[in-house]
């Protein structure tokens, strides 16, 4: 019964959803979702017509209205959760590097160029938008940590990706338990000639002014 109540009551609810939208959104492009409808709870999907990944929820139930617009869609979370994905898959097929990626921020904190290009998915492994995580495990000396980040990251520049900085975890291969996450590691670290220095100064848990000029932070795990 409360079903088929709500079926009947669905053009009247969509319609004061349609006001709702007009209300406060009038300013979007947007395509709407068919109502749907889960017992007494109505919702409508709203998507970017430049990006269908791009998008938020009104829903309507016991007579109030609420939308997920800030995060979903003016932050962006919907269409980064999407493009994280595509792009971890699309570097494992150019490098067969397993890596995470996440926007450095929000998309509504991005200049206005910006944004367009991350909506447009244009060439978005060469926009320095987001970040890299990755885990290395590699013997527990400073030649061979050096080694393995600068080799990592010349994989990525020549194959045109190119994040704004790179928050790399170091694991003993034979110690697991001993392990450093070095964060806002960028391209110049592969010429920097104190490259040796600033890992033995993480090795040697010293935050040093040689990582404080060069804007690296890191933290011992386990």
């Amino acid at each position: 019964m409360n079903e088929k109540g709500a079926e009947l009551f669905s053009s009247q609810i969509e319609n004061k959803i349609n006001q709702y939208l007009d209300s406060n959104y009038s300013s979007l492009d947007f395509v709407k979702s068919n109502i749907r409808i889960d017992k007494t709870l109505f919702s409508m999907k709203i998507s970017s017509k430049e990006n269908k990944h791009l998008y938020f929820t009104v829903s309507y139930q016991n007579k109030n209205i609420k939308d997920t617009y800030e995060k979903d869609y003016k932050e962006g979370t919907t269409l980064f959760n999407y493009l994280k994905e595509k792009q971890q898959t699309e570097i494992k097929e150019k490098t067969k590097e397993i890596v995470k990626v996440e926007p450095v921020t929000t998309l509504d904190q991005y200049s206005e160029s910006v944004q367009k290009q991350i909506i447009k998915e244009d060439n978005l492994l060469s926009l320095r938008y987001y970040y890299i995580e990755k885990e290395i495990k590699t013997e527990w000396k400073e030649e061979s940590i050096t080694q393995e980040i600068t080799d990592f990251i010349n994989t990525m520049i020549n194959n045109i990706i190119t994040p704004k900085y790179y928050n790399i975890v170091i694991t003993d291969k034979e110690d697991i338990t001993k392990s450093i996450k070095i964060n806002h590691l960028t391209e110049d670290f592969i010429n920097n000639n104190n490259k040796n220095d600033i890992i033995r100064d993480i090795m040697n848990n010293d935050n040093s002014n040689l990582l404080k000029e060069n804007k690296i932070t890191y933290k011992v795990l386990n």
